[in-house]
Order: C-alpha cells, then structure tokens, then sequence
C-alpha cells in the first residue's frame, strides 16, 4: 500500500486520467443525442458517488473536521463546471469542446495568484495571450462572433480552473476517498435538482448506452478523479493543470478515429497556439527554476 500510494506515481496517475476523459469527450457527446445533460450529469456522479462510498466501508474511519464542506464547496465548483462544458459540447465537436476547455491551464497561474497570493511569470502573461488567440481561431466564426457552444464551453474551463485550485487549497491532507466521495455527491444531488426542473427523462436506455454510462461512472469520473486528487497531494496546482490540459490532445484523436471529425488548418492552428501556451505557461518557469538551483548549487560547491 506504501509503494501504491508513492509520490513518484503522481504524474502517471494524472497523465492517465486525461487518457480516460480523453476517451470520455466522444462517449458524452453521443450520449447526449439520447439523454438530456442533467440527467446524464446526475447518473455519472451518483453512480461514481455510491462506488466510492462502498468501497470506504473497507477503509478505517479517517474523517477530519471541515470533509464535508470542501468536498461540498468542491462539487458545486465541479456541478457548475460540467453542466457548462456538457452544455457547450451540445453544439460542437467533442475535439473543440474539449481545446477550448483545456484554457483551464493558463488561467491556474493567475487564479493561484489572486487566492493564494503566488505571482504569476512573464511566461504566463505570454502564454495566455496565445491562450486567447487560439480561443480566437478555434471559436471566432467570419463575422468575429462566438457561438453559444463555444462560450459555454469557455465557462466551464474556468470553472475546472477553480476546482482544481481549491482541490489543491483544502484537500491537503484530508482523505482522497472521503473528500472524493462528497464532491460526487454534491455534484449529483445539483445534477438531479436541476435534470428534474430542465430535463425531461430518459425513456429507453439501450445496451450501448448503458456501457458508455458504465465507463463514465466508473472510468471517466471514480476512478479519474481519484488519480486527481492523489496526483495533487504531490504536485502544485500549474503542474497539475498542465497535465490534465494534455486531455484536449488526446480528445482530439479519439474524436478523429471514432467520430471522424473534421479538422480544418484554422482550428488546427488555434489548437496549436493553445498547446504552446501550455507549454510556456508550464514548462518553461519549471526548467529555468531548475537552472538556476543547479548554477546555485553549482557555485556553492565551488566555495565550499
């Protein structure tokens, strides 16, 4: 359990949740032409919830004080960032809703400063406006107007940005599982509130999609953010944020080879604009911090 638990498997756990939602953005956007978004919403996090609440029956008692409020506070951030993005994923391409979700990324720096009072670098001013530039050559139709999908989407992104810095901010600590398991109850319990008032019922659910509503239960929203919020007990919110922006990537191929989606050279470049904010936003400071800790250790040797 020591070895399972080690912080070395925090960026493997990560980089295979963005598989799995990679693979989810496809299964979402075909589920919805036969359920409405709540109703699906409502299905992924009770299914997800009452997993994981059975599988702590099997863990000693580990509850801290302030559990329920962060995992509450946690899956309202979590409601108010799928109901958008599902919303926005209604009425475009899963590859496009999942880039355009991924600017979650460059406005973690920025969210970091403003809550926890860590200033963001000149690479992250530059990064996110390439971020805003791609957003322009993805979204931004001929006559320099959004649709409503792509804002939409945009919303969520932010969305994602602040859960990821307050799972970062209140989870330290507490148990993975029991923090977990309340975000997915809240995030439910919002789903079906707002799935009986906006949504009308499923009528019929067929084998396939009781497989896809399986995976996304289990795969795509348990076991997924499981990996988050261990990867994040050893990673700091802009890591963990460049990571899970590489989901868009890997949404975009699964949406090529099971959706066959097309893909113009204007949305490839926003694309790419986009992956290189990542990149800068992230990988840059990241490397220029270790070399000038090792130049630092490098002359303190030479002294001594």
């Amino acid at each position: 359990m020591k070895n399972f638990c080690s912080p070395r498997l925090a960026r493997p756990a990560l980089f295979a949740a963005t598989v799995v939602w990679g693979a989810s953005f496809v299964i979402m956007k075909n589920s919805l032409d036969h359920i409405g978004v709540y109703y699906l919403l409502a299905i992924r996090f009770s299914g997800a919830a009452l997993l994981l609440a059975f599988l702590s029956l099997f863990l000693p008692p580990n509850t801290r004080k302030g559990d329920l409020p962060c995992g509450g506070l946690c899956g309202l951030l979590l409601f108010c960032a799928y109901a958008l993005q599902t919303e926005g994923l209604k009425t475009i391409s899963a590859g496009k809703n999942a880039f355009l979700t991924a600017v979650d990324c460059v406005l973690v720096p920025f969210l970091v400063w403003a809550f926890l009072g860590i200033r963001p670098t000149f690479f992250h001013l530059i990064a996110a406006l390439l971020g805003l530039g791609g957003i322009g050559f993805i979204s931004l139709d001929s006559s320099l107007t959004m649709a409503r999908g792509d804002l939409l989407t945009l919303g969520g992104g932010f969305f994602f940005a602040v859960h990821v810095v307050a799972l970062s901010a209140l989870a330290k600590g507490r148990s993975i599982l029991r923090v977990t398991t309340v975000q997915f109850a809240a995030a439910a319990g919002l789903s079906l509130l707002f799935a009986l008032g906006f949504n009308q019922p499923p009528r019929h659910i067929t084998p396939h999609m009781g497989a896809s509503l399986l995976y996304l239960c289990i795969f795509a929203t348990a076991l997924a953010f499981l990996c988050q919020s261990f990867g994040q007990r050893y990673l700091s919110p802009s890591s963990t944020s460049l990571i899970l922006c590489t989901e868009a990537i890997f949404s975009v191929f699964f949406s090529f080879l099971f959706a066959a989606e097309p893909l113009n050279s204007r949305i490839l470049f926003g694309f790419a604009l986009i992956l290189l904010a990542i990149l800068i936003s992230e990988v840059l400071p990241h490397q220029l911090r270790d070399k000038k800790s090792k130049t630092a250790a490098k002359n303190s040797q030479e002294k001594n």
